[in-house]
């Protein structure tokens, strides 16, 4: 585990971090009133995909990555380190997002994981970013998002932005992310 930055979804193990994610996003969904996530199993954790679900009677490989800044928790690691005993949290440092850099980032993601190889044969490929980034609202999230359209890809057919949990709803939320799939 990291150093207390943008750590909501942390957990000992990475199999335990895919299963809150996971189970989180299936309730925002359910919430929401669309069709979540369900029969999550994780397959041979060696090897994507992270975990195999059922949308409806579709099954999806999902992979489960974190959208967050390296370069404001490589700052942080660097002031702790040194005056852990007096570090204040006022000193730590959190990324200012832009509507352009949130895109990027995405897209960077998508197409990471598009590239890798995926094992078994699934109806659908699926990534679920999550993040708890502290100025990536909900509502900044689905308007940086909105109009944005990511792909073609060769594999990835759906994609999920979860945030962390927001107090004034009580779960956390997600923003469909736009997967353009290439016409067959």
């Amino acid at each position: 585990m990291r150093d207390r930055y943008a750590d909501f979804f942390e957990a000992p193990t990475k199999a335990e971090k895919e299963i809150t994610v996971l189970r989180a996003l299936a309730e925002s969904m359910e919430a929401a009133g669309a069709i979540p996530f369900e029969r999550i199993v994780w397959p041979d954790p060696n090897h994507a995909p992270d975990c195999i679900a059922t949308l409806g009677a579709v099954s999806v490989g999902v992979e489960v990555t974190e959208l967050v800044c390296a370069e404001a928790i490589r700052h942080n690691v660097r002031v702790r380190r040194p005056c852990l005993e007096s570090f204040q949290p006022s000193e730590a440092l959190y990324a200012r997002w832009t509507p352009e850099q949130l895109v990027s980032a995405v897209d960077a993601s998508l197409r990471g994981k598009d590239t890798k190889q995926i094992v078994g044969t699934y109806d659908e490929f699926a990534v679920v970013l999550q993040t708890d980034e502290l100025e990536l609202s909900h509502t900044f999230c689905s308007r940086a998002l909105s109009g944005a359209g990511f792909g073609p890809f060769d594999q990835l057919s759906r994609a999920y932005l979860l945030i962390s949990y927001d107090p004034a709803v009580g779960l956390c939320l997600y923003v469909p992310v736009d997967v353009r799939v290439p016409q067959a």
